[in-house]
């Protein structure tokens, strides 16, 4: 649900699943390991930073940068 920063889904996941419940499961040998895997990969992809957006248009970006 998370993949392509879809921000409605991550807000929905991050408000049930925070980052040390999450760790907590990742960290547990008693779990799994393709359960383990799978909250891997949710903390990669529902745990990230939401306010940065790196989209941009062509348009705005410079056709040549210097450095002064």
């Amino acid at each position: 649900m998370c993949f392509d920063r879809q921000y409605l889904a991550i807000d929905e996941i991050s408000k049930q699943l925070d980052v040390e419940l999450i760790s907590l499961c990742m960290m547990d040998e008693a779990l799994p390991f393709d359960l383990r895997a799978s909250f891997c990969r949710l903390m990669l992809h529902a745990h990230l930073v939401t306010p940065i957006k790196f989209a941009r248009l062509w348009t705005e970006i410079p056709t040549s940068i210097s450095i002064k």
